[in-house]
């Protein structure tokens, strides 16, 4: 095959022509000429020497090729290997001097070979990529440092290997690459190190110089919210962005290669984690405020501030608290039914048999909803204490209060009540409730039980409820607890309210007037006594002799002085004055007693009830120590000793 080796070198001379047109306009009397400046025009630089290629009848040989090159840059060439192909030019092509390298290198890649520059030789080497070693330098480098700043390199590597068609083991150029040829990242350092041929390299310096062109033209903003928490408003965001507000998204790559018996096969890359936007992996939440700090381009910007402006709005939601009772998770599940929103169950963790607990939901028709991110009207029931907290707008709430009404849900709301007793103390009334809630077996000396004063009697109550005479079913001893207030006379009652009308009642029938018995009694104390009492006293005084008895009839301040006849003698009192005496006094008497009343006790008693009434008075008394050697005797308190009266009584009229 002859080539035909064509070299144009063209010279553009001459300079631009001035000169002044017909019809030029005159230049008016009195004034000067201008002289015409004109700025030198730079000349153009001389094209480059180029090489062309005509239309060949026959396709070329690398070989040939090779040696082509070679000729016209005037370069060694050693050829490593056979490297057989053929390269067919089907329209003339002019390619510059510069450009002959590349040009070899672009038809020798597709037959698995490159070219190498060896700078300690300055030899160039065409050799199979396969066996490329690392070389540095300016010209045609097979290993080169590539700076990423501000992306994590470790990141690229999957991309770029994707891209230039090489394993995802980290080498490129091709499926029979060696491990010379590897994309390894240093993260500590921003770097990449590639090991490819030089027309690999290029391809990476030009992907990782978009790539920070790319992040150089991202911001950072910090968006405030207002009336949504940060981590809702991120969910949101992303979920109406068209992503997934799993933060697992995962990177997967099948490769082809080059030499696939497939033919030429691309690269898929598909994302787990199934979202089409990466706004999620950009957007973070402030720790230290409540806002988003989002890092994008302008128009990535423009449309998180539009979504945030229509997400990050007032809620239009009431909360609201109902009683539902026992029934509260399957009335907020037939709410659901009826469309007023989703239904999140509270869990009781301190219940001994969560376990069960745990199966029979796992069986239950009535399952909480488990999509957090969901949003709108929401129904949080606590089973435990029976409450119901509906999120919704008003005329929800008014559903929701119209079904519990329904349903008669207040009835089993708890409260706490207190009654007065009229004619029992409380800790009996007490006592019988308790027995009647449990239903155990009472035992006590109380009178309202049955059975004699003063003797115990046992009394049972149905354990499965008190359904007589009127009152309702079994009372849950779980619900309900009896409290005595003695000092006020009352009982303090927690259960629901449709059990505290049937307590009520029961406490009226139990806390009834009782039959009293009123005792009034006379203590007296009986003896026979009949006294005789004649008494004479004489006085006779003549002169000086004077003669006188004194029986305690008369009193005299000296004894020749008259006496005086007492006034205060009981029974019949005789005497004959003188002027000067008193000859004879006379008196009598006689008491005739059988019975003294001691007390006059009044009780009133409760029917078959023990009551007393104790009557003591306390008399002191002293103590005489008689004093030895001739000392005084010595008189000092001793104690008190107690006498009185005690009545006790038992009345029994039914």
């Amino acid at each position: 095959m002859t080539l035909t080796k064509v070299l144009s070198l063209t010279v553009l001379m001459g300079l631009p022509l001035a000169g002044v047109a017909n019809g030029q306009m005159a230049i008016p009397e009195g004034r000067e000429e201008q002289p015409i400046v004109r700025q030198a025009r730079e000349r153009p630089a001389a094209p480059e020497e180029s090489v062309s290629f005509g239309i060949f009848a026959e396709p070329m040989e690398l070989s040939t090729l090779i040696d082509f090159v070679g000729d016209s840059l005037g370069i060694n060439i050693v050829v490593k290997g056979s490297p057989e192909g053929e390269v067919v030019f089907n329209a003339p092509i002019e390619v510059p001097k510069s450009r002959l390298i590349d040009l070899l290198d672009a038809m020798l890649d597709q037959y698995g070979f490159t070219v190498t520059y060896e700078p300690a030789t300055q030899f160039y080497v065409v050799q199979p990529t396969s066996e490329v070693k690392p070389v540095f330098g300016d010209q045609l480098a097979t290993t080169k440092i590539i700076a990423t700043p501000n992306i994590k390199p470790s990141l690229l590597v999957p991309a770029l290997q994707s891209t230039l068609g090489g394993p995802s083991t980290g080498t490129a150029g091709g499926g029979n690459a060696g491990t010379n040829n590897a994309i390894q990242a240093v993260d500590e350092l921003g770097v990449l190190i590639i090991n490819a041929t030089s027309r690999d390299i290029r391809r990476i310096e030009g992907m990782v110089e978009a790539l920070i062109t790319i992040d150089k033209d991202q911001q950072y903003i910090r968006f405030e919210l207002d009336h949504l928490a940060a981590p809702i408003a991120l969910n949101r965001v992303v979920g109406l962005a068209g992503g997934s507000t799993s933060t697992g998204t995962s990177l997967n790559i099948q490769q082809g290669g080059r030499n696939n018996q497939g033919g030429n096969q691309g690269s898929v890359v598909s994302l787990a984690g199934g979202s089409l936007t990466n706004l999620g992996e950009r957007i973070t939440i402030d720790p230290q405020g409540n806002a988003l700090i989002f890092k994008g381009t302008q128009n990535e910007i423009d449309r998180v501030r539009q979504l945030l402006e229509v997400i990050d709005v007032p809620n239009t939601l009431e909360p609201k608290n109902y009683f539902a009772g026992s029934s509260a998770t399957q009335i907020a599940d037939i709410a659901k039914r009826r469309g007023l929103g989703e239904v999140i169950q509270i869990e009781d963790e301190t219940n001994q048999f969560s376990g069960f607990g745990n199966f029979n939901q796992q069986n239950n028709q009535f399952n909480t909803s488990s999509d957090e991110g969901q949003g709108g009207p929401v129904m949080v029931v606590d089973p435990t204490r029976g409450n119901i907290i509906y999120y919704g707008t008003p005329e929800q709430q008014a559903q929701l209060s119209a079904l519990l009404d329904e349903l008669k849900t207040e009835d089993e709301r708890i409260v706490i009540r207190e009654y007065q007793l009229n004619h029992t103390d409380a800790l009996t009334i007490t006592d019988l409730l308790t027995g009647i809630i449990t239903g155990e077996t009472q035992t006590g000396s109380s009178a309202l039980l049955d059975g004699a004063a003063g003797r115990t009697s046992t009394r049972f109550v149905n354990q499965f409820g008190f359904p007589v005479d009127g009152e309702s079913g079994a009372f849950d001893p779980d619900k309900i607890t009896v409290i005595a207030d003695e000092f006020s006379n009352q009982v303090v009652i927690k259960a629901p309210i449709k059990q505290q009308e049937d307590l009520e009642r029961l406490i009226g029938r139990l806390d009834m007037q009782r039959a009293q018995v009123y005792i009034e009694a006379l203590i007296v104390s009986v003896t026979d006594n009949e006294d005789f009492t004649l008494a004479f006293e004489s006085q006779i005084t003549a002169g000086q002799y004077s003669y006188g008895t004194n029986f305690g009839l008369s009193s005299r301040d000296n004894f020749l002085d008259p006496k005086s006849v007492s006034t205060s003698l009981g029974g019949l009192t005789q005497a004959v004055i003188m002027s000067d005496y008193v000859p004879i006094i006379v008196n009598a008497t006689q008491t005739n007693s059988d019975v003294r009343i001691l007390s006059q006790p009044q009780l009133l008693v409760n029917d078959n009830e023990e009551s007393s009434i104790v009557s003591i008075e306390e008399q002191p008394y002293t103590e005489v120590s008689q004093g030895t050697g001739g000392g005084q005797n010595v008189v000092g308190f001793a104690g008190t000793v107690e006498a009185g009266t005690t009545l006790t009584v038992t009345p029994s009229i039914s």
